[in-house]
Order: structure tokens, then C-alpha cells, then sequence
């Protein structure tokens, strides 16, 4: 009873526009897709905190300001979802594919996400405090602006991210990639290796 209960509250937060559309169908914008504009503007839908959602597949879901406070996402497909605003606070993110995910402004203090695929996502002005980003995938990744004091990207692949104005104070990029990476000073890691971090 509980796990229909979930699936239905998991449903409720899919996109109209996504409704009976195969996930694989994205409409592509600039070569990649987007969620839809119409989700920034989204209301809070409510609290997840806690929830176990391992394995689930939710592509284009929109959690635009949903509290998913440790939550447990573990194998879960997120590619192109909406949680912009969320709060994903000690959440376990692994290893899990965020492709095209949107993260603008959201919580991800503390979040255990290594090994996870985050190519394309946007984590612009993100707060990811001690998040666990270790050996994780952020190809062409936008992370301009995120707080990610104290984060581990140790072995993360940083091939063409942008972390632009990005607060690195205490962060591990030990064996992290960087290539055509612009750093946090807004300089090219070609011209600046490893972005001097």
C-alpha cells in the first residue's frame, strides 16, 4: 500500500507535458534538452523527506521546490529533472544519472552523489556544502556561482564545466579532469591548470 501511495505522489510531480510522452523524447534546445520554461515558475509541491525512491525512473519529473531531505535516490534515473529550488539536504544521490538535471539554487548540502552522471546538468548558485561529488561526471556541466565549500570532487570529471564565480574554499579536487574547464576566476584550465586548485 505504501510503495502505491508513493508511486502516485511521484506521479503527481511528472509535468503535464510530460504525461504518456516516452522519457527518451525530450525536445532538444541548443543540441540538449530542457525542462520546459513554464517549471520555473512551479510552486512548491511539498515534503519527501526520508523518501526511498531506489531504482525509480524519473526522468522530466518536476521537483521544483520540494524538500527531499534525505532522501534515498539511489540508482535512480533524474536525466533532465526539475530541482531547481529543491532541498536535497544529506540526500544519496548514487550513482545515478542527472543528465540535462536542473539544480539552479538548490540545496545539495552534505548530498552523497559520487559516481553519479551529471553532464549538462545546471547547478548554477547551487549550495552543495561537504557535498560527495567523488569520481562523478559533470561534462559541460554549469555550476557558476554554486557554494561548494568543503565539497569532494576527487576524481570528477570537469571537461568543459563552468564554475565561473564559484566558492571552492576547502573543496578536494584531487585526480580531478580538467579540460577547457573555465575556473572559478573565469579563467581557462588550458591556461590555468587544474584551475590552480
Amino acid at each position: 500500500m505504501r510503495r502505491w501511495i508513493l508511486a502516485c505522489a511521484v506521479c503527481a510531480l511528472l509535468p503535464a507535458s510530460a504525461a504518456g510522452q516516452n522519457p527518451d523524447q525530450a525536445s532538444p534546445v541548443n543540441g540538449a534538452a530542457h525542462p520546459p520554461p513554464s517549471r520555473a515558475s512551479a510552486q512548491p509541491h511539498g515534503s519527501f523527506d526520508g523518501v526511498e525512491l531506489g531504482g525509480a525512473d524519473l526522468r522530466r519529473a518536476n521537483f521544483h521546490g520540494v524538500s527531499l531531505v534525505e532522501a534515498r535516490l539511489g540508482f535512480v534515473r533524474l536525466d533532465a529533472a526539475d530541482f531547481g529550488s529543491a532541498d536535497l539536504s544529506y540526500a544519496t544521490l548514487l550513482p545515478n544519472s542527472a543528465m540535462q538535471a536542473n539544480f539552479t539554487r538548490a540545496v545539495l548540502a552534505h548530498v552523497t552523489g559520487n559516481g553519479a552522471n551529471y553532464d549538462g546538468a545546471i547547478l548554477g548558485a547551487a549550495r552543495a556544502q561537504g557535498a560527495n561529488f567523488a569520481g562523478a561526471s559533470f561534462v559541460g556541466a554549469y555550476l557558476a556561482d554554486a557554494d561548494l565549500t568543503g565539497a569532494s570532487f576527487a576524481y570528477a570529471n570537469l571537461t568543459g564545466a563552468n564554475l565561473t564565480g564559484a566558492i571552492v574554499t576547502s573543496a578536494t579536487f584531487f585526480g580531478a579532469i580538467w579540460s577547457n574547464t573555465i575556473c572559478p576566476d573565469g579563467s581557462n584550465s588550458e591556461s590555468t591548470p587544474n584551475c590552480g586548485l
